[in-house]
């Protein structure tokens, strides 16, 4: 922050010494005026020396060119000068020597370009109006009151009188001519504000159109967030369709099936169909729950994820009789939506292990490493070739695993072939740093 006042500054002062050097020029050929019109060659031209500096000429000059050398010090230093009060006590000690100089030399012309310097250097440093309208004023009375001094003398001398009237005309019409430049100017110093104000308006504009713009973002996921939802719920629509709907047309076919053969007096064979039955009910309704528990699910904040992975074993294995081996670190504080989706990964794998695997064991086992997050369950079922499944309509079960890893940016691999089970990796990377062990 101080650097970049420094460098402020800095470029302040570069953008003003052109008008540095002017004015300091300018308060030169005024003093070189007044010497040269107040100390010519004072036998040649005795009746152009000034009242004032007549008796000791030596004397006036040195006094002269102090008071000049000290208003020009002024003139320079004010560019240096940053607060409104020193830049005020700067122009009212100019405006003092102005008075001095003028009482010394008692040259009219001196003071008209003494306050022309004045004005401008007035305009240029006060960035406030009311201060330049102040300076400008003291500037106009501080030239009311030589000029009328000046215009007295002349009348009370009656030879030459109205030639020195016109020349005291000529410099107040330089003076007013001065003011109407100083008003041009200040036009285009308050077009140049308009300017400014009209591109912060319009940097007003662009933060507004970008907040607004990033208010329609929200809204945007917003949307993306409910039609994930929708979409999902969809999927699960989908699920029971083919669990339950499927299960009971087939437990349908089995019970006519069963009535036929009890009419004709098959009972061992209606035996066995009715023990297949009931396998199918279990697993559709088995199925069904997991689904509805899935539809229903929230983020696990009540119980630890491990717990809600416990329960979802325990329903399997009851329902399927199928023993499920459990390996799971002590899990904590993962992310909402990443328990939600391992998860459902568990229920979706239980699942169709329950519908397809034909499998006497099942496992759910957890790995975490300085790599990451590795999943995985699997069963010794009779397996399936994976790629030949992804082909095939109505698997939205696997469609669904690969829509979560892509969701997790996670890798899901289906390890399988027949005969020789199935085994579901996800490997989720980076994901230990918010694994904890439980206390």
């Amino acid at each position: 922050m101080i650097r970049q006042r420094k460098k402020t500054r800095m470029n302040s002062i570069n953008q003003t010494s052109p008008l540095r050097w002017f004015l300091l020029l300018w308060v030169g050929l005024v003093y070189i005026q007044v010497v040269q019109t107040a100390l010519p060659i004072q036998n040649l031209y005795p009746d152009k020396i000034p009242q004032g500096m007549v008796n000791n000429p030596q004397f006036n000059l040195a006094l002269f060119t102090l008071l000049m050398i000290l208003h020009a010090g002024l003139h320079w230093g004010a560019f240096s000068l940053r607060k409104n009060r020193d830049l005020l006590l700067s122009f009212l000690g100019q405006g003092i020597l102005v008075l001095l100089i003028y009482f010394l030399a008692q040259a009219g012309d001196a003071i008209v370009g003494l306050c022309l310097a004045l004005t401008i250097e007035a305009i240029t440093l006060f960035r406030q109006a009311r201060l330049t309208i102040l300076v400008g004023g003291g500037c106009l009375l501080l030239f009311g009151l030589t000029e009328g001094t000046q215009i007295v003398s002349i009348l009370g001398h009656g030879s030459g009188s109205v030639n020195k009237l016109i020349d005291a005309v000529t410099g107040s019409t330089t003076l007013i001519l001065f003011v109407i430049a100083c008003v041009l100017l200040s036009i285009q110093q308050g077009r140049a504000h308009q300017r400014d104000q009209t591109f912060l308006c319009e940097l007003e504009i662009a933060h507004a159109e970008l907040k607004t713009a990033h208010e329609q973002l929200e809204e945007y996921a917003v949307e993306v967030e409910d039609l994930t939802l929708i979409a999902e719920r969809q999927r699960l629509a989908r699920e029971l369709h083919d669990t339950l709907a499927q299960g009971l047309v087939g437990l349908t076919m089995q019970l006519e099936t069963i009535d036929a053969l009890l009419l004709k007096q098959q009972i061992n064979q209606a035996r066995t169909i009715v023990q297949q039955a009931m396998t199918r009910a279990r697993a559709t309704i088995t199925e069904a729950r997991a689904a509805i528990e899935d539809l229903r699910a929230e983020t696990q904040d009540a119980q630890s994820f491990s717990q809600a992975v416990q329960v979802e074993i325990q329903r399997f294995t009851s329902a399927t009789g199928i023993s499920c081996a459990c390996s799971l670190p002590e899990i904590l504080l993962l992310p909402p939506a990443l328990q939600e989706h391992l998860l459902r990964l568990v229920t979706e794998g239980l699942m169709n292990i329950a519908r397809h695997a034909q499998a006497t064991r099942a496992w759910v086992c957890a790995n975490c490493d300085q790599q990451g997050l590795t999943f995985e369950i699997g069963d010794d079922g009779i397996g399936f070739d994976p790629e030949a499944a992804v082909r095939q309509a109505g698997h939205y079960g696997l469609l669904g695993l690969r829509e979560r890893a892509r969701l997790l940016q996670g890798q899901l691999q289906i390890i399988s072939a027949l005969g020789k089970g199935t085994t579901i990796c996800l490997h989720l990377l980076g994901t230990d740093g918010g694994i904890r062990d439980e206390q």
